[in-house]
């Protein structure tokens, strides 16, 4: 996160659908099957797409929920976002938001990064004081909601916390019962 901040995104990507360990090894497994020592934006953006797919089939990164081919397209659409809205340095995302909000819109705007992944990201920036310049305050705790997947919507509707099969309806729910942190 401190030293190889792309690495960090490239693994929140492969982070769905597979061992943490798997997912968090991923930049490393990339590069190594791309034969290089790290992955740069600059190197992913500049690949092709069959040289990143190659590398995720041979770091066998793919899953059910993330195949090969879509695993090389957000990869490279991700490298391009970076370069392209900040200078190919991953760590401007977090270092220059100016707001709790601007922060969640800049994560969630990231390729392959949806509400669950988003919330983690924030949830380690948080932990790991890496956006000093946003306090970690109860306000801002009570902004990070749930993702609201199968599972979350199994347990809601059976315990009759939630009243509806809405994500709406899940989040309002988790909101409700845990103000203090829905996430």
């Amino acid at each position: 996160l401190h030293k190889r901040p792309f690495a960090f995104l490239v693994a929140c990507i492969f982070d769905r659908g597979k061992k943490a360990w798997k997912a968090w090894r991923a930049p490393y497994l990339l590069a190594r099957a791309l034969g290089v020592r790290n992955l740069t934006p600059k190197l992913v953006a500049s690949s092709s797409l069959a040289t990143l797919r190659r590398a995720v089939i041979d770091a066998r990164l793919g899953s059910f929920l993330l195949g090969n081919e879509k695993a090389a397209r957000l990869l490279k659409d991700l490298a391009r976002q970076v370069i392209d809205l900040y200078g190919g340095h991953a760590e401007r995302i977090w270092q220059n938001a100016a707001s709790f909000e601007d922060l969640k819109d800049r994560v969630y705007g990231l390729e392959g990064i949806g509400v669950g992944i988003g919330n983690m990201m924030i949830l380690i920036f948080l932990r790991h004081g890496m956006i000093p310049q946003l306090a970690k305050t109860t306000e801002v705790m009570k902004t990070v909601n749930l993702k609201p997947d199968t599972h979350v919507r199994q347990v809601f509707l059976r315990t009759g916390i939630a009243r509806g099969r809405s994500d709406r309806a899940l989040m309002d729910a988790a909101q409700l019962h845990a103000e203090g942190f829905p996430g």
